[in-house]
């Protein structure tokens, strides 16, 4: 942990009062009451939005003019559900002050976060929340639950083939596809189907005529079942399918 003197100095001033450093002063100064603790969240200073799994950079300072030994404690509360994860946990603080950068590895996490860090003695406890809320926009989330293995479908003896699946998101719109190969990206896709993901985990499925999105018959053969979804922040989530498509006569 670095020793950020400045910021230390700063904040012990305006603990015990002080407005402007007069020439000489020789009065008795006090802490003021109720103010011998503080905190500050310095970073996010600002509202900011980064992809799952991105490093986020927390930086505060703190001081202590209790005569106690004093703890800091920094957590990333959900605006969602209230939730409230851990990121440093009742560090002692070193001297009458102290300041830090820390790093939060953000996977597994999405939504908007404040971040708030508390000092803590045996007597009394200060807490301070960021100026910016920091928004984790995690990846798609998106899983073929039909057909889960590998099928032979016949337009027009079989009628339709459903193909069913759970999604979530809120921002991103998921494509549904046929593909002669494994490599998603090659321009040779046949996409049949496109669909908003919610927020939420939800159920979905099609019923398939084997046409595509524009209504033309998908040639004879067998196909590996994928979707790409995007929203536009992360990189494109791609998934395949448990089992392939085989179209027949």
């Amino acid at each position: 942990m670095r020793i950020g003197l400045l910021i230390t100095l700063g904040l012990s001033w305006l603990l015990v009062g002080g407005t402007c450093l007069p020439v000489i002063d020789n009065t008795q100064r006090e802490p003021v009451q109720g103010r011998v603790l503080g905190i500050t969240i310095m970073q996010p200073n600002e509202d900011a939005t980064v992809r799952g799994g991105d490093s986020v950079s927390i930086e505060w300072a703190a001081a202590n003019l209790s005569g106690e030994a004093a703890t800091i404690t920094i957590v990333a509360e959900s605006r969602r559900d209230l939730s409230v994860t851990t990121l440093v946990d009742a560090e002692e603080l070193s001297g009458i002050g102290d300041s830090d950068v820390i790093t939060w590895d953000t996977i597994g996490f999405d939504g908007p976060y404040a971040i708030i860090g508390r000092i803590d003695t045996a007597s009394d406890s200060v807490s301070d929340t960021s100026r910016g809320l920091v928004t984790i926009d995690a990846p798609p989330a998106f899983t073929f639950t039909a057909p889960t293995d590998n099928v032979i479908f016949r337009p027009d003896t079989d009628g339709r083939l459903t193909i069913a699946w759970v999604g979530s998101d809120g921002e991103a719109t998921a494509r549904i596809g046929l593909d002669p190969d494994t490599d998603h990206v090659n321009g040779n896709e046949i996409y049949i189907h496109e669909v908003e993901l919610p927020l939420t985990p939800t159920a979905g499925s099609l019923r398939w005529n084997g046409t595509t999105e524009g209504g033309v018959d998908v040639a004879l053969g067998t196909y590996n079942l994928f979707a790409s979804a995007n929203d536009g922040v992360n990189e494109v989530v791609f998934v395949d399918a448990p089992g392939q498509i085989t179209l027949a006569d």
